[in-house]
C-alpha cells in the first residue's frame, strides 16, 4: 500500500481533488488547450538575471551534450529548448497528450534536433539501450498523485522502462518533492535483486532548497538527512553495469525457457550489433559552473 506523498498531507480538499487528476490524460488534453504557454514545474534551467541554476547544473553535470537525451514527461515546458540553446544538439521527448506534442512540434519546428513522440512513459516505443540522460522533471509526482487503482504496477512499469532505454553507465536525473522514504524503493527496488524485475539503478539524493532554487554560480545542493518539506529532492540514479549484466542474465534465462536458444542467439546476435553501431556511453564533458 503506497503512502501519500508527504507534500500533499496538508492540501485542502479541493487541492487534493485537482492532484488526483494529474494521472489522467484528459485532464492534461483540456489543460493544455486553456494554457498553452510555456510552464516549468519545480524549477527552471534558464532564469532571466542569473549565471545558472541548479537544474541547469544538474543536467551539465550529469548529461552530456554530444549524447542523447531523453525528457520524460515533457509537457509544454521550455527546458527542451532551453537545453538546445546550451548546447544539447539530440533529445527525445516523450509525453501522453497528443495535444501538447502537437503545440510543442509547431513552437519548436526550426529545432530540428528536437524530437517529439506522444506515448505513455510506462510503455515507450523505443529499444533497449538508446539514451545517455533521462531527465524526469516531476513525471513520477504525478504518477503518485494518481487515484488509480493500479498506481503502484504503474510506477514500477515506469521504472522499468526508464531502466530498458537508458543505457548502461546512463543518468536518469528524477525531480521530485517527494522525500527518499516516499522514492527509494521504488527507484532501486532492492527488493526484487534476485528477480528478473529487478532495477539497475543505483541512486544518490540530493536535497536542494526551495530557498536556493535560483542560483548565482554556486550549487547551492548538498546532500542531507533527514529531509525538510522546504527542499526539492533530485534523484540521481545511474544504470550500474554490473547490475544491468546480472538483469538481462535473468531476462535472457526467462526468455530461452520461452523461445528456445536458437531464438536468444538471434537476439543477441541483433542486440550486439546496434551497440556496437551506437550503444557506446557519451563521455560527461560538461562542467558546472
Amino acid at each position: 500500500m503506497l503512502d501519500a506523498p508527504k507534500a500533499s498531507l496538508s492540501l485542502r480538499s479541493d487541492d487534493a481533488l485537482k492532484l488526483c487528476e494529474y494521472g489522467r490524460i484528459e485532464y492534461w488534453d483540456a489543460r493544455y488547450m486553456t494554457l498553452p504557454n510555456s510552464y516549468d514545474w519545480y524549477m527552471n534551467y534558464k532564469q532571466p538575471g542569473q549565471k545558472t541554476t541548479a537544474l541547469r547544473n544538474l543536467i551539465l553535470k550529469f548529461c552530456a551534450k554530444d549524447g542523447l537525451t531523453l525528457i520524460l514527461g515533457s509537457g509544454n515546458s521550455s527546458l527542451p529548448g532551453d537545453m538546445y540553446l546550451d548546447g544539447y544538439s539530440n533529445i527525445r521527448n516523450v509525453d501522453f497528450s497528443r495535444v501538447v506534442i502537437d503545440q510543442m512540434k509547431r513552437k519548436y519546428c526550426k529545432m530540428k534536433s528536437l524530437e517529439w513522440t506522444q506515448a505513455d512513459v510506462c510503455d515507450m516505443p523505443f529499444e533497449d539501450c538508446s539514451f545517455d540522460c533521462a531527465i524526469d522533471k516531476g513525471t513520477i509526482d504525478a504518477l503518485f498523485c494518481s487515484d488509480d487503482t493500479s498506481l503502484e504496477c504503474r510506477i514500477k512499469s515506469y521504472c522499468q522502462e526508464v531502466d530498458r532505454v537508458l543505457k548502461s553507465g546512463g543518468v536518469w536525473i528524477v525531480l521530485s518533492y517527494g522525500p527518499p522514504e516516499a522514492r527509494l524503493e521504488f527507484l532501486e527496488n532492492d527488493g526484487y535483486s534476485q528477480h528478473q524485475d529487478m532495477l539497475s539503478f543505483v541512486c544518490e539524493v540530493i536535497s536542494i532548497p526551495k530557498s536556493q532554487v535560483l542560483l548565482d554560480g554556486h550549487s547551492g545542493m548538498t546532500s542531507i538527512y533527514p529531509y525538510e518539506e522546504t527542499n526539492y529532492y533530485a534523484y540521481i540514479c545511474t544504470k550500474d553495469p554490473g547490475k544491468a549484466l546480472e538483469k538481462e542474465a535473468m531476462q535472457n534465462e526467462a526468455f530461452k525457457k520461452k523461445e528456445g536458444n536458437a531464438a536468444l542467439v538471434i537476439k543477441q546476435q541483433r542486440q550486439k550489433e546496434r551497440l556496437d553501431r551506437d550503444g557506446h556511453l557519451a563521455k560527461k564533458a560538461s562542467c558546472v559552473e
